[in-house]
């Protein structure tokens, strides 16, 4: 719920959106079915749940690519996105381009 008021935040001139309606009302329904009976309906819940975690987790870290990309702490040159063309950085594990100078999330010399 807060991911989604998070994200929503600036987009419109009110905080209740169409995506944080839905979001409420998935979270109302998730809980009212955990407690309506947490036998038969305890494994959808969790089911449900972990997928739109998944979910959420997914697009943040869409959007931290698509910002450490734009942030253009790269040496000039063709960058492509193979493995074999990426370098990782040691203290927290974050893959960058080869081209890449620093880690943007630590701030480690990646070269």
């Amino acid at each position: 719920m807060c991911a989604v008021i998070w994200r929503e935040r600036g987009r419109a001139g009110s905080w209740l959106t169409r995506p944080v309606l839905v979001a409420f009302l998935f979270s109302v329904a998730l809980h009212t079915l955990w407690d309506t009976n947490l036998f038969f309906f305890g494994l959808p819940v969790a089911i449900a749940g972990i997928y739109a975690l998944r979910r959420v987790m997914a697009e943040g870290l869409s959007h931290q690519a698509e910002a450490l990309s734009a942030l253009s702490l790269m040496h000039e040159g063709p960058s492509t996105a193979d493995s074999a063309n990426t370098v990782v950085c040691q203290r927290c594990d974050t893959r960058f381009p080869a081209t890449a100078i620093y880690c943007v999330r630590c701030g480690l010399a990646l070269v």
